[in-house]
């Protein structure tokens, strides 16, 4: 989707490997920049950075509501056994 942040959030703030592979079924214009440059815009300019926590924040509580779901279907075929 156009103006989609794809990020590797562990490689950035922990210096951990790479956990994603991404995969495009279409023509991507993309930017890269290294973790020192990125600190750097988020310094320089505060907003960014909002705007990058509200969407990794976003992602996290898609992601507990699909753990919850699988957890909650976990449960329902537990009690049916």
């Amino acid at each position: 989707e156009k103006g989609t942040l794809i990020s590797e959030k562990n490689q950035v703030v922990f210096n951990v490997a790479r956990t994603a592979t991404i995969r495009s079924e279409g023509e991507v214009v993309a930017l890269k920049i290294t973790k020192e440059l990125f600190f750097q815009m988020v310094s320089d300019f505060p907003a960014m950075g909002i705007e990058v926590m509200r969407e990794l924040a976003t992602r996290l509580d898609h992601t507990n509501a699909q753990l919850r779901a699988c957890r909650d279907r976990v449960r329902q075929l537990e009690a049916t056994h």
